[in-house]
């Protein structure tokens, strides 16, 4: 028997006269919730529920109006042009959640917040040559972690069942920003090398740890030169640690781990805060979707500066991204190194799948492995058929 059937979805789907038909719409294929966008990345969309249209969304935008309480004095915070200036939607969802026996969950991206980095530049990923990722907030600043501590608690204490955690990682140098352009073909490594943080925050904290970062920086550096001024030597390698081993020596292995161990850290307040107001955390985690192809996620999510199973065990639900057909091979690996309880993130949609046939056997080979919670994106740019498909594989 499946637990909780959610769609991924903007608050606009659940506005006005739309509110309370979607509500039944849902829960007659079997879905039992929503995790709603409430704070999300720029972005368009191409709208079929409400639409057609195309939709625009805001950089690091606030669907509902914040708590300033929330957050501390060291804290980043969201300005007046990043939020809603009235809590009207997300509380008519909230009430019509319950009445209903409906989920309401909210999804939030954390760290991927342009609108913030722009006006707090100082709070992003800083590179070898001091250039920053505006787009990147860096989990190591003080201020983007209280940040984030607000962020949670500001959501969790509205009346929302679950959290599902989106962006709580660094990143990477490509897909940042809108437009933007590299006329250097480059490899994995050299994304990889020419987006590692020295920021002050990640240096002190190296620091403290015994690594010499300036030293690193410096490898670091001296190493994309040819890159930079002829071609790419590592194309064709794959992005591994025994790789940048090679290319820096050991001292790249702890500065690795002081990175995964702050992000665990805050995973795990991040838990306590949400605990603490009676709601559940779900990790998105994007690990199947980065990294060598031919490597299992726990063998790449380090990119990210995540350790899965650490992170396991300071979140409720760990949910993989199983959109594509490769990554179904991948459930049996997160149940070996998962303490948390799983849950499956699918789409019902171009170009993950192609039929109600396709999406059935997902859903069935998933629940093989034993994961019976599922959340299916994007509600607002589904077609009627993919809501018929999800009906036919939750049946």
């Amino acid at each position: 028997m499946i637990n909780s059937a959610n769609v991924f979805a903007y608050l606009r789907t659940f506005e006005g006269e739309r509110l309370q038909q979607s509500i039944v719409e849902l829960q007659r294929i079997g879905i039992t919730g929503v995790n709603v966008a409430l704070n999300y990345h720029a972005g368009r969309d191409f709208f079929l529920r409400g639409g057609p249209e195309f939709g625009y969304l805001k950089e690091g935008f606030h669907y509902y109006r914040p708590d300033m309480t929330k957050y501390s004095e060291i804290s980043l915070k969201p300005t007046t042009e990043m939020h809603l200036n009235s809590n009207k939607s997300l509380e008519t969802l909230i009430i019509a959640g319950e009445t209903s026996d409906f989920e309401i969950n909210a999804w939030a991206v954390f760290f991927h917040n342009g609108a913030l980095g722009a006006i707090n530049p100082s709070a992003t990923v800083m590179n070898c040559y001091g250039n920053n990722f505006l787009s990147d907030l860096c989990p190591s600043n003080p201020s983007v972690q209280n940040y984030a501590y607000g962020l949670t608690s500001d959501l969790c204490s509205r009346g929302i069942s679950n959290i599902l955690l989106e962006s709580v990682r660094f990143h990477g140098a490509v897909h940042g920003e809108h437009h933007e352009r590299f006329f250097l073909k480059m490899s994995p490594i050299t994304e990889f090398l020419l987006y590692l943080c020295f920021c002050d925050y990640c240096v002190n904290n190296a620091n403290s740890s015994g690594i010499d970062a300036e030293s690193l920086r410096q490898r670091v550096e001296n190493s994309l030169s040819g890159f930079l001024n002829n071609e790419d030597e590592w194309m064709g390698l794959d992005l591994t640690k025994d790789n940048l081993v090679s290319i820096l020596g050991d001292q790249i292995l702890p500065y690795l781990e002081v990175r995964s161990g702050t992000l665990v850290n805050i995973f795990r307040r991040i838990q306590e805060i949400a605990h603490s107001l009676d709601v559940k955390t779900k990790f998105l985690d994007p690990s199947a979707l980065i990294g060598p192809s031919h490597k299992l996620p726990a063998e790449n999510s380090w990119i990210a500066g995540h350790d899965l199973t650490e992170i396991s065990k300071h979140v409720d639900f760990f949910q993989p991204i199983f959109f594509e057909e490769k990554s179904l091979s991948f459930a049996a690996h997160y149940r070996s190194i998962v303490s948390a309880r799983l849950s499956g993130a699918v789409s019902p949609m171009f170009p993950f799948n192609s039929s109600e046939q396709m999406l059935s056997e997902k859903i069935f080979t998933l629940r093989e492995f034993g994961i019976e919670d599922f959340d299916f994106y994007l509600l607002d740019t589904m077609r009627q058929r993919d809501l018929d498909w999800i009906s036919a594989a939750l049946s």
